[in-house]
């Protein structure tokens, strides 16, 4: 019989002579069997040995193999572990999908359970609907941040549901506000408290002493520090609030609703009318005084502040953009007003 062996092109031939004595017996065992000898070494994947799960795959040589069912059948092993190992199938589904925003949840949830009538603001059709309106949407941008509260009824819906990414996204949130509330009110009780209780250096510069500027600053104190008391209870009463719990007690009704609102919009307007007053009551002790340079220079501080505010405004009115939430369900939602 002729002998198998490895020609320089790596094909079996006949003619090759053996190898014997120069290969380890395990190459030797390997070249006796024509069918061992047709195996390639080169290998299709990554692993560390045939044996090991998702190890290389072999790629079997069948240029040499006659046709017939033998050839067939390691032309479609092949085939199929070189899929198996290399080729991963994407769903076409899976592929096309795109990741849902919470603006697509408050829709969703909001095309199917609208908020009753009185989460909503008040109609201008009531008397002073106008008013009240104005008042209600305030009341909601300074508790929520946001001019209504359908993001908040989308939220404990959602809940209910099983899904708190957005109750746990507001009331983060929330947590952030009254936290940047305290720091600012801090600070500005500590300044409040250091001109009530000491003497100015300079009275003919700033005489802060005096009953108008004293008054002033004093209410600022006053106001600041119950801001402090009501946002550090807000802000336990925030984490421990249950969306069942705040839609059934903390707006079972329009009352309920409004004294949530104003609860949660105390903060806001303490520290607000503190630090008004703090500007005044300082600004206040400056006119008092006789000095004429720094009287001018309070005026352009003053006006400095102002007018970034009257920036602010003409930005806005000259300006239109509806929110995304509004428009998606602005016409079922005036259905359900009507």
């Amino acid at each position: 019989m002729p002998s198998w062996g490895l020609t320089r092109r790596g094909k079996c031939s006949p003619s090759a002579p053996t190898m014997s004595g120069l290969l380890p017996p395990v190459l030797e065992e390997k070249q006796a069997s024509p069918v061992q000898s047709t195996t390639n070494v080169s290998t299709i994947g990554h692993g560390h040995g045939d044996s090991e799960p998702g190890g290389p795959v072999p790629a079997i040589s069948i240029e040499h193999l006659p046709e017939g069912p033998l050839r067939s059948a390691r032309r479609d092993s092949r085939s199929a572990s070189y899929s198996s190992s290399n080729v991963v199938v994407v769903p076409r589904d899976l592929s096309l999908s795109k990741p849902v925003t919470s603006i697509a949840k408050q829709q969703q949830i909001l095309e199917k359970l609208p908020p009753p009538s009185h989460w909503k603001a008040p109609h201008p059709s009531e008397p002073l609907g106008r008013v009240q309106q104005i008042i209600f949407n305030l009341l909601c941008l300074t508790s929520f941040g946001d001019s209504s509260l359908d993001s908040v009824w989308a939220a404990m819906c959602l809940e209910e549901a099983g899904d708190e990414s957005l109750w746990v996204e507001g009331t983060r949130r929330m947590y952030g506000r009254l936290s940047n509330l305290l720091v600012v009110a801090g600070l500005l009780l500590v300044s409040s408290a250091v001109f009530v209780t000491t003497v100015p250096p300079r009275a003919a510069m700033i005489n802060y002493t005096l009953r108008g500027p004293y008054i002033c600053i004093l209410g600022s104190f006053a106001l600041l520090l119950g801001g402090i008391i009501v946002g550090s209870a807000l802000l336990l009463v925030v984490g421990k609030a249950q969306p069942c719990w705040s839609k059934e007690v903390l707006c079972a009704n329009r009352f309920h609703v409004y004294c949530t609102l104003i609860m949660l919009s105390y903060p806001f307007f303490s520290t607000a009318m503190g630090t008004l007053l703090l500007t005044f009551g300082l600004l206040s002790a400056v006119w008092c005084a006789e000095d004429r340079a720094i009287q001018g220079a309070c005026v352009i501080v003053l006006v400095l502040p102002v007018s970034m505010a009257v920036l602010f405004g003409v930005s806005c009115a000259t300006a239109s953009a509806g929110s995304r939430l509004r428009k998606a369900y602005g016409a079922l939602g005036g259905q359900s007003a009507s």
